[in-house]
């Protein structure tokens, strides 16, 4: 993002980003358009404007003043995952991200010089021991003591709580670490009053990380991540749409079982830096306080940054295929498919995901029902659009299994019936009931300030310009149908798993 618009605040509307939820049924046509006429009111209601600014080092803010009590919730948004881990350092950028909240240099070390001396010892230790083999079994011995011993010195000369009590004292309140969707958000609750010094001490935290412990956290995310990768037996086949989709992105990447490679010191800084850099960061302050003062008091805090910007992220777009592409993931234990395609640029993420679920989510879908009619009436289908959160736009993803049946040939079943998509037709009220689903979603994930700040954040993340924030507006039910049938009409990516 170019830094055009350090000076200028834009007031604009809000909305937070797209969050999924499963869709229910309605009883009538009459009773969902109530809920979605009564929700779309709701969330009118909401939108405020919002002060869009980035300090003269980058760092882009959004304020939002409301009334109540004298208080500020406090979100920072950093980009996180594949879009930013190098290749072969899957999940080191969420473990710089909380490894960094324990403290740098500044706050939480007892003695600096000698914990940066003992760190660099470490590092340069921990690298012989990984290197290249050659070392005989006693001096390896000698130095794997050694490494235990300069572990145990760096844990005695810092303070890892420091930086959490500093907080406190500042004050600050309700603090929170979270990571979802490619993005890592710290946030926490302060006063006006208290704002610039905790300005103050985020900048501190910023330019003096000291990554205390990333290794134990990067273990850690690895272990989550692999375990759920395991655990999920389609996790292959959405690896595979990844790839044909985002060839050459590091989004491609992203379906792929966690790697156990090791990550040295100098690769966490340079994680550190490039996620963490004012450029690719957003600070959401939502709450009751006079935006000019604040606006003052951000600029002042965060002039200048000593960190090293790595570049642009690189936006992550589909690629539509000119002919259906196929690929099939080996060692089924039933019939599965993953149909994807690329939705177009421009696409409204509300309005894909409300004809999404109508057509393709759940027992009720209009292709599950096709699918029992064509004898597949164990199959079931979900559906993710758009997917992944990281990408723009990305892809509808139409995901079938068929647990009881035998034949190898669901995904051409499914492609038979997509054929027919065109003259799908939604009854009416599905389609008002589907998106008064995610406008309830949107209320429930933005029903108070803290929630609020940190969902604008992350949608800060997010979006590559500062161009005005997409509100969620009722979409046009009537075109939605034409909009997907547009879709479904371009070439898409076909992933099965069976036995080749």
């Amino acid at each position: 993002m170019q830094q055009t618009d350090d000076e200028r605040s834009h007031a604009r509307s809000w909305s937070a980003p797209r969050i999924s939820m499963k869709t229910r049924s309605a009883s009538s046509a009459r009773r969902a358009s109530k809920v979605a006429c009564t929700l779309s009111l709701a969330v009118a209601g909401l939108a405020q404007e919002v002060v869009d600014f980035r300090a003269m080092d980058g760092t882009r803010f959004l304020l939002l003043s409301q009334g109540g009590a004298p208080m500020v919730h406090w979100a920072i948004a950093v980009p996180i995952g594949p879009r930013v881990d190098p290749p072969g350092q899957a999940g080191i950028t969420e473990a710089v991200f909380r490894s960094s909240i324990r403290g740098g240099f500044g706050i939480g070390s007892l003695d600096a010089a000698k914990e940066r001396k003992a760190i660099e010892e470490l590092d340069a230790l921990e690298t012989e021991l990984h290197g290249p083999v050659g070392k005989s079994p006693d001096e390896s011995k000698v130095k794997a003591v050694r490494a235990d011993e300069l572990r145990a010195s760096i844990a005695s000369l810092s303070d890892r709580a420091a930086f959490r009590r500093v907080l406190a004292g500042a004050p600050a309140t309700n603090i929170t670490l979270r990571a979802s969707g490619g993005v890592a958000i710290f946030s926490l609750t302060t006063t006006p009053l208290g704002a610039q010094t905790i300005a103050k001490l985020l900048f501190e935290l910023r330019e003096h990380p000291a990554l205390r412990d990333y290794a134990t956290e990067l273990a850690a995310i690895r272990r989550r991540d692999t375990a759920a990768w395991d655990q999920d037996p389609l996790a292959p086949l959405y690896a595979e749409a990844l790839a044909l989709a985002f060839a050459g992105h590091p989004i491609a990447r992203a379906g792929e079982r966690p790697s156990n490679d090791p990550v040295r010191r100098p690769d966490a800084i340079v994680a550190f830096s490039r996620s963490q850099h004012p450029q690719h960061t957003v600070h959401a302050l939502v709450g009751s306080f006079d935006v000019a003062a604040m606006r003052v008091q951000l600029q002042r805090a965060f002039s200048t940054t000593s960190l090293t910007n790595a570049g642009a992220i690189a936006r992550a777009e589909a690629r539509a295929p000119n002919a259906t592409r196929r690929a099939i993931v080996p060692g089924a234990r039933r019939p599965a498919a993953l149909i994807a395609y690329a939705l177009p640029q421009g696409t409204n993420r509300h309005a894909i995901e409300t004809v999404a679920r109508w057509f393709a989510d759940g027992p009720d879908s209009w292709l599950a029902r096709e699918l029992a009619q064509a004898g597949r009436a164990g199959a079931t289908v979900a559906v993710r659009a758009p997917w992944p959160d990281s990408a723009e736009p990305g892809l509808l993803v139409i995901e079938a299994t068929d647990v009881a049946g035998t034949s190898p040939t669901l995904a051409d079943d499914v492609l038979h019936i997509l054929a027919r998509a065109q003259k799908a037709a939604p009854e009416p009220g599905r389609m008002p009931l589907r998106f008064a689903a995610i406008q309830r979603d949107f209320l429930t994930a933005t029903g108070s300030p803290s929630e609020l700040a940190s969902s604008m954040a992350a949608f800060g993340v997010k979006i590559e310009s500062t161009d005005a924030f997409a509100p969620p507006a009722t979409p046009a039910f009537g075109e939605l149908a034409q909009q997907l049938h547009a879709i479904l009409a371009a070439s898409p990516i076909v992933v099965e798993w069976r036995d080749a």
